[in-house]
């Protein structure tokens, strides 16, 4: 391979690791083809790139930057998964696709500006997404004034039940004497 197109794969990685803030390094040993390819495709449906380089041009392309203290991790051969809506549903997406696929394992990661270990990814896995946080927070602020609407709605019935109520007794009663003559 030229130097050249080292230097480039090393910018494009740099490029792509850079913007998106937060990466997982997987490890694997003896990768068959379709064992590879049914990851891939697990993880391209969470929108999750999984980039395999050789480590002296991933180890060129961190250094210097933020996030150079995941080089550690990158020993033998690594991949590293990039993406995602946020940082849990990418570590969910990395968890779940190397879940039951042998040669497989989570190293670490990078995530909000520090290094974290292959098991704070698996537990970062278990924490529910951005959206997933935002719905709960939504129906925790919708729910009381749901029960305010009900309450007055309750209260509106009421009233006019007894409305209602008041304009029957009043059809029921008989005309008093005094009020035919008078008309």
């Amino acid at each position: 391979m030229s130097k050249r197109l080292k230097k480039r794969m090393s910018e494009e990685f740099r490029a792509g690791v850079a913007s998106a803030g937060a990466c997982v390094v997987v490890g694997y040993r003896s990768l068959p083809g379709g064992t590879s390819s049914a990851l891939r495709a697990h993880l391209r449906r969470s929108r999750v790139d999984l980039t395999v380089l050789r480590n002296r041009i991933v180890k060129h392309a961190l250094a210097g930057t933020t996030l150079q203290g995941i080089a550690p991790l990158i020993q033998g051969p690594t991949a590293v998964a990039t993406g995602g809506e946020d940082a849990a549903a990418l570590a969910k997406a990395v968890v779940e696709g190397v879940k039951g696929r042998p040669g497989f394992e989570c190293r670490g990661g990078f995530v909000d500006g520090r290094v974290v270990t292959g098991d704070e990814v698996r537990v970062l896995a278990t924490l529910p997404s951005r959206g997933e946080l935002l719905s709960l927070i939504a129906s925790a602020v919708v729910a009381p004034l749901t029960n305010v609407a009900y309450g007055i709605d309750a209260i509106l019935a009421g009233v006019a039940r007894a409305v209602d109520a008041v304009r029957e007794q009043k059809e029921q009663e008989p005309a008093a004497p005094g009020a035919g003559a008078q008309a």
